[in-house]
């Protein structure tokens, strides 16, 4: 079998094979990626040699560009190519950001957190103790370096839709089966009842992986979302700080069964506006979480 075949990134090993998905990726959009005539391509390309471009193109033919009756468009493979090269991970010059004060103090010792970014990363952390609440990747491109707070809502949005698609067993990057498995706190004493409990998140195809708490998991859970919602916090992922008491128990480890409290009485930021019959009127969510991450149960407690 041809080489370039078995390794299909060796086709990408060019300036010019780069140049052509980029010129296409950049004029499509409207909701659509477009097929781009030969003479566009030799234009965005700086009026690129005929031969040298055709030789190419015939490369690109092979995975990552398709012939139309309107010119070359991007295969499937070509534009996840073309999301690489737009998302900025790879540009030499990534922005970063400093260590910038949050208005949310820490849950350990009342400093106040820090956000900043740095090598392609996300970091929320505490001024005084140095807690690491967030480290994650977040592409360059996808905020403006010059507005923290626009930092901190892209990557928390980021955050919640990927433990989401990680919780539900399906990987956000590659789309494979994720699997898991819950442990307790090795620093808790087994025969405490109220313990952390963390699940173990892996992809098996590309090994992605999440570890998070069970109350992340109930965290950004569909009916905790509705529940902080109704009780006039919108969208409470984006907070630096989780809003309201939480409380873990575990009844029972065979099988699982984890309970988690949220009280968000006296919390700040609440109001009573949207409460209904619904999802109940008080200010408490009970969820119980199995280890299938599943939650099997819930209730607002009045």
């Amino acid at each position: 079998m041809n080489d370039e075949v078995e390794n299909p990134f060796s086709l990408l090993a060019d300036e010019t094979r780069l140049g052509i998905v980029e010129a296409i990726g950049d004029a499509s959009g409207d909701g659509e990626y477009v097929s781009l005539p030969y003479s566009a391509i030799q234009a965005a390309l700086g009026d690129h040699d005929a031969g040298n471009l055709n030789y190419h193109l015939r490369k690109l033919k092979a995975r990552f560009v398709e012939r139309t009756d309107d010119g070359y468009r991007l295969t499937v493979p070509g534009i996840r190519v073309y999301q690489a090269i737009s998302s900025g991970q790879f540009d030499g010059d990534r922005p970063t950001v400093p260590p910038t004060e949050l208005d949310a103090d820490c849950d350990e010792c009342g400093a106040p957190l820090l956000a900043s970014y740095e090598d392609g990363r996300f970091f929320v952390h505490c001024s005084d103790c140095d807690i690491m609440l967030h480290r994650y990747p977040v592409s360059p491109n996808s905020f403006d370096p010059d507005d923290v707070e626009d930092l901190v809502r892209t990557a928390n949005t980021r955050i919640h839709l990927d433990f989401s698609s990680m919780v539900d067993g399906i990987c956000p990057y590659c789309s494979g089966t994720v699997d898991h498995d819950l442990s307790t706190d090795d620093r808790v004493d087994a025969g405490v009842e109220e313990r952390d409990v963390f699940a173990h998140l892996t992809c098996r195809v590309c090994g992605w992986f999440n570890h998070l708490s069970v109350e992340m998991v109930a965290f950004h859970h569909p009916v905790t979302v509705v529940f902080f919602e109704r009780r006039g916090v919108p969208e409470h992922y984006l907070d630096p700080v989780v809003p309201g008491e939480w409380t873990t128990t575990v009844p029972s480890t065979d099988p699982w069964r984890v309970e988690v409290t949220i009280d968000l009485d006296g919390a700040e930021g609440t109001s009573p506006v949207g409460r209904d019959a619904t999802l109940g009127t008080g200010d408490t969510l009970r969820l119980v979480v199995d280890g299938a991450l599943d939650v099997v149960e819930w209730a607002v407690l009045e």
